[in-house]
């Protein structure tokens, strides 16, 4: 079943090759198979590596954690299903000139886990069969070119069980995964993959800084939609993040965190809304975005009965790395639909930089 059902998709679409829009004009998009043999064994191996990097994901704490970044550039986002997890790529850098977008759902072979966070745990004794199974819609460019990829396999999973080096398991978001080996299929072409430093390398922040996609004048038309969604799922989440924690610690009196690039100070608005007030110095906010500057943020509105919550940021926050530069002056980050899960959330917005405003407005489904 497992064989047929993706072989058969990825042979409908082996010999097309399409015209689709995107971005200013159409793009020709074409099948795996007019790739060079090095071409597709480039693609294989790192969608293999990112396939595998959001199976073994974290996920069961809270909505936060629905969201793996694309270091160099791009997002991605995913939620659990009956038999796997759901994904979306959106403008993802994996290295080697290669981006992919596009949708899709990652399924295991086998038994599924009875602990889902994460999904899938492998090594000493996994509870899931080492092979799992791409289906969907990928566009990967490479070299230039978008290449359309219906579905692939991935099998012959080899990580090392959990302990040193690796004590609390593999971790995406750098690129630890404790991956020994797999072998990669699309069609009648496989790879192996037995270099264990390839997840590094796909999920690599050596050498990023705030300025690394420079962006002179910091206009926010430089930012694509794939931007706003690191942004929004990444960035305000993050600080998101930290204001709720605060929120939960609404009783301590004002105090200051020392962060090694900058300091936090938090003060109460009112008996139940507190108040953070930074100075960074180019803080490695999450892994591949970096921010700098003075600027302060709160709730709006934190309705969590209703499932709404609202922050807004004032001042002069520079952030950069994987986006590029810009400098905002204010940020309305909203959530709304957290009223159970799984649930259907919206993730919505506006980013100002002076005049210079980018509205956002994002659905994503979230299931813890």
């Amino acid at each position: 079943m497992f064989k047929s059902k993706f072989s058969a998709a990825t042979g409908l679409v082996l010999g097309l090759t399409v015209l689709t829009q995107c971005g200013d004009g159409p793009t020709e998009v074409v099948s795996f198979d007019t790739l060079t043999d090095a071409q597709q064994d480039r693609l294989l191996a790192r969608a293999a590596v990112i396939a595998l990097s959001v199976a073994v994901g974290p996920q069961g704490r809270s909505f936060f954690d629905n969201f793996l970044p694309c270091t160099r550039r791009g997002v991605a986002d995913y939620s659990n299903t009956a038999t796997g997890r759901r994904v979306t790529f959106s403008g993802c850098e994996v290295g080697d000139a290669i981006v992919v977008n596009g949708d899709g759902e990652l399924t295991w072979v086998g038994p599924a886990a009875v602990d889902r966070d994460p999904f899938c745990v492998l090594g000493a004794s996994p509870p899931c069969a080492p092979q799992a199974s791409w289906s969907g819609n990928l566009r990967v460019e490479i070299d230039g070119t978008t290449v359309l990829v219906p579905g692939f396999e991935v099998a012959q999973i080899d990580m090392q069980p959990f302990g040193d080096p690796l004590p609390e398991g593999p971790n995406p978001l750098t690129g630890e995964l404790g991956l020994r080996s797999l072998v990669a299929t699309l069609g009648d072409r496989s790879v192996t993959v037995s270099d264990p430093s390839l997840p590094a390398q796909v999920f690599d922040t050596t050498g990023l800084h705030i300025n690394s996609l420079s962006n002179p004048g910091g206009s926010l038309g430089a930012l694509s939609e794939a931007d706003l969604k690191r942004l929004a799922y990444h960035a305000g989440i993050g600080l998101a993040s930290f204001l709720f924690d605060e929120t939960l610690e609404i009783g301590r009196p004002p105090h200051t965190h020392d962060l090694g690039c900058g300091t936090s100070s938090v003060s109460h608005v009112d008996a139940v809304t507190p108040r953070i007030d930074n100075e960074w110095d180019q803080c490695h906010l999450i892994p591949g975005l970096f921010a700098s500057g003075q600027f302060g943020f709160t709730w709006g509105e934190f309705d969590v009965d209703a499932g709404r919550l609202t922050m807004v940021l004032d001042g002069s926050l520079t952030i950069g790395g994987g986006v590029p530069t810009v400098v905002l002056t204010s940020w309305s980050w909203s959530v709304e639909g957290l009223t159970g899960f799984p649930a259907q959330i919206r993730i919505r917005g506006a980013i100002r930089a002076g005049s210079d405003v980018r509205s956002y407005n994002f659905t994503v489904m979230v299931d813890d």
